[in-house]
């Protein structure tokens, strides 16, 4: 994670299946991606994959108008072309909510 304070890294899980993809980061309590690849592919948020591994964009402003900024993941990881030509597909966009993106920040909403 990249911040203007600040550079954390991560060791995160990411799993590709025939039906969906799923990726973790350990500070998360849930899933940051678990989407179905037959989803709606239409949204915010825009995932990439490549043979260099999974690529996560989200444009907060497009989320909730209190919402300014970039939020991205990138999960670097040597992906074989075995496995990249058995995906449905290489890329995914859905939409999210306000609490998906403060759980992404590890922000606790109030309730």
């Amino acid at each position: 994670m990249h911040s203007a304070l600040s550079v954390n890294r991560e060791i995160g899980l990411v799993v590709f299946t025939r039906k969906r993809v799923a990726a973790h980061l350990p500070p998360l309590k849930r899933p940051a991606i678990d989407r179905r690849w037959d989803d709606a592919n239409d949204g915010p948020a825009k995932v990439a994959v490549s043979a260099a591994g999974m690529q996560f964009d989200l444009n907060v402003n497009h989320v909730d108008y209190r919402f300014r900024g970039h939020l991205s993941l990138t999960y670097k990881m040597g992906l074989p072309d075995d496995v990249l030509v058995a995906l449905p597909s290489r890329s995914l966009a859905f939409g999210v909510s306000p609490d998906y993106v403060f759980h992404m920040l590890g922000v606790r909403v109030r309730t």
